[in-house]
């Protein structure tokens, strides 16, 4: 799917900082509007997630370039079988892919607390999670769900990012 679209997308550099601040412009800029945000942030996911198939996969390239036989859903479940994303970081990936079908196909959508709640905290301390939350929503976690991917496998990414410039 991306791989048709990510040679002509011009990125944001090949430096942590430069991706990663992209990333976070993107997500704040569409932050008001809650269907906007999760499917910004799931396209940016679902590109971390191809790249990781791609680099860590024996046939990765055809599994990214499959989407009807590999749907992202079961691109998540590869990484997390054979050990590329632990658990947690695999639930926090399906909670948003899931926020995602929902945006996609309800008429009327909205992030509820209970969408909220499904998520665990990640890095931080339970209290600093509730504050982060309550402060920042959806887009708080998916930044840090983007971190968490992101520091795990930044050689990778910059490796990706830097041969689409």
């Amino acid at each position: 799917m991306y791989s048709d679209i990510m040679p002509k997308t011009k990125l944001p550099g090949s430096e942590p900082s430069e991706v990663t601040l992209h990333f976070i412009n993107e997500v704040n800029r569409v932050s008001g509007d809650p269907r906007l945000s999760i499917l910004v942030i799931n396209g940016f996911m679902e590109l971390l997630v191809n790249i990781l198939i791609r680099k860590k996969l024996k046939h990765g390239k055809r599994i990214e370039e499959d989407s009807r036989g590999y749907p992202y859903s079961t691109k998540i479940i590869i990484l997390n079988e054979i050990g590329i994303i632990n658990d947690e970081l695999f639930n926090s990936i399906d909670n948003l892919r899931k926020l995602r079908n929902d945006a996609a196909h309800q008429t009327f959508f909205e992030i509820k607390d209970s969408d909220l709640d499904k998520f665990k905290p990640i890095v931080l301390g339970e209290n600093e999670w509730k504050q982060m939350v309550e402060k920042q929503g959806i887009c708080g976690i998916a930044i840090l769900i983007w971190g968490c991917l992101w520091n795990q496998y930044t050689e990778i990414y910059l490796e990706a990012f830097g041969e689409k410039q």
